[in-house]
């Protein structure tokens, strides 16, 4: 009988991988959902010991994970953290898998520490982040993503405690990711998005803009990678334009000002309302520069103030 169930699970994990891909097309996220009750019910049938319980939860912290980052629900946090922790207990002896397990908690960790702030979870997600790292084996897959997922908590770190050690550490260990990652893959994704949060940290913290142009040309990268209609791309194009526009208080280039504006309108496009309303956001700030540089050639005089002066109090935020 547990062969039964054995066989039955395997199914049903089949069924709920040709779902994740009809998801990945279309971005409908009924998809997503389905996919991830197939995944609970896998468990369900899944004898104890049988070598698939450990993927099946990890799949589902990945899934739980994403949906919270979407959806922004809690209770996606808490369960995403639950099966990443029950991924590592679930892996067999020897299992080179064990380190994308580990690399798993660090990413929902991560995301524990974005909502309650309490530094001992960000330490954590390094700790695990360094175990992650040292368990990978030639045959572990995902390499870059295990990198990239160090790289995140590291840069997280750098900026909330102001340490530049931190954020070149994961500088580091982003391009490590990135040369392992072949240009085009989605691998690259992940850490072309650490890279450029961690390069853009660095020039928040020191002020200097000249990493800036890389920042721009990854989130173009990573904007590029995700395919048109899902939420993601909305999300790459929203810190595009931040970026754009950042780059804009410092330089006052008018080109700048019109990327911005542009890429702030195609991720008003997108379908995710939280994203939208970000969009917006950054529109009406290129709406408010645009006003101002018309009202500066208009006085001979030229403005009192420059630009980036007048506008320090950071109408493009940083994106998170």
């Amino acid at each position: 009988m547990a062969g039964d169930g054995a066989l039955q699970g395997a199914a049903v994990i089949e069924l709920a991988a040709s779902l994740g891909m009809h998801y990945e097309a279309t971005g409908e996220m009924r998809l997503f959902d389905e996919q991830l009750a197939l995944l609970d019910r896998a468990l369900e049938l899944l004898p104890q010991g049988d070598p698939n319980l450990a993927p099946v939860h990890t799949n589902i912290a990945a899934a739980r994970l994403r949906r919270f980052s979407l959806l922004r629900e809690r209770g996606d946090l808490t369960a995403a953290i639950a099966a990443a922790r029950l991924g590592i207990e679930e892996s067999q002896p020897g299992d080179p898998n064990l380190a994308v397990r580990h690399s798993n908690l660090v990413g929902v960790l991560r995301m524990l520490h974005d909502v309650t702030g309490d530094p001992r979870v960000l330490d954590e997600s390094i700790a695990a982040g360094r175990t992650a790292v040292a368990a990978i084996k030639a045959a572990t897959s995902g390499q870059p993503l295990i990198l990239a997922s160090l790289a995140g908590s590291l840069s997280q770190r750098g900026l909330r405690a102001l340490s530049l050690a931190d954020l070149e550490e994961s500088i580091t260990i982003a391009r490590r990711a990135m040369a392992a990652a072949p240009p085009g893959s989605p691998g690259r994704l992940p850490a072309g998005s650490i890279l450029a949060g961690a390069l853009r940290a660095k020039a928040q913290l020191t002020g200097e803009v000249s990493s800036l142009s890389e920042v721009i040309t990854l989130h173009r990268e990573n904007a590029d990678l995700v395919p048109h209609g899902q939420p993601e791309r909305g999300l790459h194009l929203v810190h595009l334009a931040a970026t754009l526009l950042v780059r804009y208080e410092w330089q006052e280039d008018p080109a700048d000002l019109e990327a911005a504006d542009d890429a702030a309108r195609r991720a008003a496009e997108s379908a995710n309302t939280l994203t939208a309303a970000e969009a917006w956001s950054l529109r009406a700030a290129c709406w408010r520069y645009r006003a101002e540089r018309r009202a500066a050639d208009g006085d001979r005089a030229g403005p009192s103030v420059p630009l980036r002066r007048r506008w320090r109090r950071r109408t493009s935020p940083w994106p998170p």
